[in-house]
C-alpha cells in the first residue's frame, strides 16, 4: 500500500510538472476548463442572472486570483445594429469588452482578444482574455477571464490564459 502511494503521489508530481504546475479546474457553472495551480481554491460567485462568475484564489496570497465570466449576451460581442436589425457590418467584436483601463491588446483570431490592464483597487496588473463563443458563425455569448499576479508572474498568467478550452 506504501508504494502504491508514493507511486501515485510521483506520478501526480509529474504530471503537475509536465503542465508547468498547473492543473486543469473545469467550470461547475459554465462548462469550461483552464488550468490553475494546484494551491488555488476554487469559489463559485454566481449569482442568479444571466451569467456566471468563478473564481480561484491563492490561499498563499488573496491578491492573486483569476475570475472567469460566462454569458450568453451576444449583443455585448457583436455590433447592435446586427443584433437588433440583422444588418451589417455583422460579426464578433472581442474587443467591446476591452476594460477602458487596458494599456495593452491583441487580437489573436476574429474571436479571441487578449490583454493587459491595470484595474483601480488592485496591486496586481490583470492579464485577460476575451472569448466570443460561437457555433459555427453563430454567435453564443462570450468568455472574460481575468488573471490577477505581480508583474513577475506574468508569463504564469499567460499560461494560464493560454490553457484556457471554452465551453463547447
Amino acid at each position: 500500500m506504501g508504494r502504491l502511494v508514493i507511486v501515485l503521489a510521483l506520478a501526480l508530481a509529474g504530471s503537475a510538472a509536465a503542465s508547468g504546475g498547473l492543473v486543469e479546474r473545469h467550470s461547475k457553472a459554465a462548462g469550461f476548463s483552464i488550468k490553475v495551480p494546484p494551491a488555488w481554491a476554487y469559489k463559485n460567485a454566481t449569482y442568479p442572472s444571466d451569467h456566471s462568475t468563478e473564481l480561484w484564489r491563492d490561499p498563499a496570497d488573496a491578491r492573486s486570483f483569476l475570475e472567469v465570466q460566462v454569458s450568453a449576451c451576444v449583443g455585448c460581442v457583436e455590433p447592435s445594429k446586427c443584433v437588433v436589425t440583422g444588418k451589417g457590418p455583422c460579426g464578433p467584436r472581442p474587443e467591446n469588452l476591452l476594460p477602458r483601463t487596458a494599456t495593452w491588446h491583441k487580437k489573436l483570431d476574429r474571436w479571441t482578444l487578449r490583454f493587459r490592464s491595470k484595474t483601480p483597487g488592485t496591486p496586481y496588473p490583470d492579464e485577460g482574455l476575451v472569448v466570443v463563443l460561437h457555433r459555427g458563425t453563430s454567435i453564443r455569448g462570450f468568455a472574460f477571464a481575468e488573471v490577477y499576479l505581480p508583474a513577475a508572474r506574468r508569463s504564469l498568467a499567460g499560461t494560464i490564459l493560454g490553457s484556457f478550452k471554452p465551453p463547447s
